[in-house]
């Protein structure tokens, strides 16, 4: 069978039985005419466009990630009020902490360290874990998000301090400066 029209080997179509509801269909796509090429003309170097650089990543706040710390209840609660009374992120609030305790960091994070014996011929001994935290209150997460270069400070700042982690640092910098 060589006919063109499908409707003389099938029947009529669907169409004449719809009453023209369907609407008509487009005939077959013709292939776009390819533009024609033209032979490539040079731009002086002076009105060529400038590309604007790549932002460093290392600085983009999409490339952030988040830091998870644990803070007393209380001091969440005010980092919380000061995030919202000046339209702050969490991050704004945290370095903001960390640069206004710097100075006392070493020792905040030396005092967390070492647990106190009152009353003891046995002189007070450092841990390995910070577990010095009001009696009965436990620290809730809270929760940052820092570019890479900023955590790489903040890396820094654990080391040269002596903090365990960066949820150690920021969370001593944090319970002095809203305390």
């Amino acid at each position: 069978m060589t006919t063109e029209n499908l409707g003389d080997a099938f029947g009529p179509t669907g169409r004449s039985k719809l009453g023209g509801i369907l609407p008509e269909r487009s005939p077959k796509r013709q292939p776009a005419p390819t533009p024609v090429e033209q032979a490539p003309t040079e731009t002086p170097q002076d009105e060529r466009p400038t590309v604007a650089p790549e932002p460093d990543n290392a600085q983009s706040a999409a490339a952030a990630r988040q830091i998870n710390t644990f803070l007393l209840p209380a001091v969440k609660k005010r980092a919380a009020q000061r995030k919202r009374a000046n339209n702050e992120t969490n991050a704004d609030v945290a370095f903001a902490a960390i640069e206004a305790e710097l100075p006392r960091l070493e020792s905040l994070i030396r005092a967390r360290h070492t647990g106190s014996r009152t009353s003891s011929l046995f002189p007070s001994r450092t841990s390995q874990r910070s577990q010095k935290r009001p009696e009965g209150v436990n620290r809730e997460m809270w929760t940052i998000r820092a570019t890479p270069a900023e955590i790489a400070v903040i890396d820094d700042l654990v080391e040269s301090n002596g903090a365990l982690s960066r949820s150690e640092l920021i969370s001593v910098a944090l319970e002095s400066y809203l305390s």
